[in-house]
């Protein structure tokens, strides 16, 4: 590779790292929950209406808490029960595309006997073959990152949305007899803006400069 292209490659990597350090222009942060799901919320935020914007990030965030899962065997042979259960959050909005689906979910399984002759018509969580999982503090968040063109839907003087729409999941596996009540769920998103650091500005002009310089080195041979 030669000398140009390699400080063009150089100075864009460390221009993304930059950028991501840099204390942000503007900083919103918008909550949904606590409530019991189903339900769905609207965040809303504000558009950046400065200049200088380098960098877009958004921060999801997804919890579950409390909640439980009875499970009982009512088989004739012994069961190896895998539980999941808690909230799923669908994040969307007109800025993103796809969704971004977050699972704050408690995961595991028991091992349970054959049954021990009790009432099959009722979830009895006695050992042997039964079971009862109390639901923990759970979490999950992702971060998506725009620049570019793509900083578009976010620049201006208006609003935009995230919608947040939050289901109940419980899903149970092992052909075993279960109760569920249902997680608490609740979460933010947050959206920031980020502008170049004069450093950065500089390594900006440096990847510049090597690209030209390999522009005109091509059309010199040419």
């Amino acid at each position: 590779m030669k000398l140009a292209s390699i400080i063009a490659a150089i100075a864009i990597i460390l221009t993304l790292a930059a950028v991501g350090q840099a204390a942000p222009l503007q900083t919103e942060t918008e909550t949904y929950g606590p409530q019991s799901p189903t339900f769905s919320d609207t965040l809303n935020f504000n558009q950046y209406s400065g200049g200088d914007c380098g960098l877009v990030r958004i921060t999801l965030h997804a919890a579950s808490s409390g909640g439980s899962v009875s499970l009982d065997n009512e088989g004739e042979s012994s069961a190896v029960a895998s539980y999941d259960f808690g909230i799923r959050s669908t994040l969307s909005s007109t800025t993103f595309s796809p969704d971004v689906v977050l699972n704050a979910l408690n995961s595991g399984s028991e091992n349970l006997a054959a049954d021990d002759g009790d009432d099959p018509e009722t979830v009895q969580t006695d050992a042997p073959d039964g079971a009862f999982i109390t639901g923990s503090n759970v979490s999950d968040g992702d971060v998506l990152e725009f620049t570019g063109t793509d900083m578009d839907p976010f620049l201006g003087s208006s609003t935009f949305d995230i919608l947040a729409s939050v289901d109940s999941i419980a899903t149970i596996t092992g052909g075993v007899n279960f109760t569920n009540i249902v997680s608490q769920g609740d979460g933010y998103a947050t959206v920031e803006y980020f502008v170049p650091e004069p450093a950065t500005v500089g390594l900006l002009t440096i990847g510049g400069l090597g690209l030209l310089l390999r522009r005109r080195r091509r059309n010199a041979r040419a």
